[in-house]
């Protein structure tokens, strides 16, 4: 396939998910934002993570923790979103963080230092949150016993 024809079809694909955005559920809309991210760049590109910003927003509640901080390091690796997106963002995130696992408390770390383009300074408590919970996770061990795996917390 050449590229011309590749850009089309990559064209098409966001007109097609800009008209039915309003369709979208939270992992379409994580999906979508995280595979757009991964392309090589096109004009189309910042144009269509604008018209999914508000539904990014109006969804924040409904996402997991691994969709709200997908989607968010979509934007900020490509240093797009408005910091309402962002603020809107986190929030959802932060209420989850104590259901969040290791790649979800990374992810978390790493779209904060992502996020220059943002004022993120509010989010400090996140980031030294996400710290801590670094370091539990460090100080657990997968034990094989007789019921089966499990996890375990060693001082």
């Amino acid at each position: 396939m050449c590229i011309r024809d590749r850009y089309g079809t990559i064209k098409k694909l966001c007109k097609q998910v800009i008209e039915k955005k309003e369709d979208l559920d939270t992992w379409d809309l994580s999906t979508i934002l995280w595979g757009l991210s991964k392309l090589d760049p096109f004009s189309e590109r910042a144009q269509t993570f604008q018209e999914l910003e508000p539904v990014l927003q109006n969804l924040a509640e409904e996402f997991s923790a691994y969709e709200i901080i997908t989607s968010l390091r979509a934007f900020a690796e490509l240093q797009l979103g408005s910091q309402q997106t962002f603020d809107v963002g986190f929030s959802a995130y932060q209420g989850l963080l104590d259901t969040i696992n290791y790649q979800e408390t990374v992810l978390g770390i790493y779209v904060l230092g992502l996020c220059t383009h943002v004022d993120i300074t509010k989010y400090n408590g996140l980031f030294s949150q996400l710290q801590e919970r670094m370091e539990k996770f460090k100080s657990l061990v997968l034990v094989d016993g007789k019921q089966g795996l499990s996890l375990i917390h060693i001082s």
